[in-house]
């Protein structure tokens, strides 16, 4: 991991329910982030993991900075 994760949990009223905002940010100071639905358990656990690897990956590669996707 190239950073510190940050995790922000909140109630969404664009998703219509609780989600974590899971972001980090490159040596600029630019923000890499993901959205995951706040399931809590094992499942969270997991999709935390492939979204950590995600924004990883679009910050060594160089990609623009905001939303990272998972394909």
């Amino acid at each position: 991991m190239t950073g510190r994760l940050t995790e922000y949990r909140y109630w969404s009223p664009t998703v219509g329910a609780d989600v974590v905002r899971l972001s980090a940010f490159n040596e600029r100071g630019h923000e890499f982030w993901m959205l995951l639905p706040d399931v809590g358990g094992a499942r969270y656990r997991h999709k935390r993991q492939e979204a950590a690897e995600a924004i990883d990956t679009a910050i060594r590669m160089g990609l623009a900075p905001g939303e990272v996707r998972i394909q």
